[in-house]
């Protein structure tokens, strides 16, 4: 989620989602859970190398457009998807 003070892009909550496709939503739901998830597993500074996994799922959020929300812009500062 994200926080207010570093809100830079559309939040991805209830009310946004809920104009979504179920399709749309899985995808946006699944992303935030696993980024959460490698964030709170990573033991190192940031940035943190993400797994595959989400570096696949961060790459097909860039193809949606995803950069107009503030959580896949909090994961560009916290993780190296380069």
């Amino acid at each position: 989620m994200c926080m207010l003070s570093s809100q830079r892009g559309l939040p991805l909550d209830e009310g946004v989602m809920s104009t979504m496709s179920s399709e749309e939503r899985i995808f946006w739901e699944g992303l935030m859970k696993r980024g959460m998830e490698e964030f709170g597993e990573a033991a190192s500074a940031v940035p943190i190398t993400p797994s595959a996994e989400l570096k696949t799922m961060y790459e097909e959020a860039i193809r949606r457009n995803g950069q107009i929300y503030c959580p896949v812009r909090q994961m560009e500062e916290v993780f190296d998807f380069s």
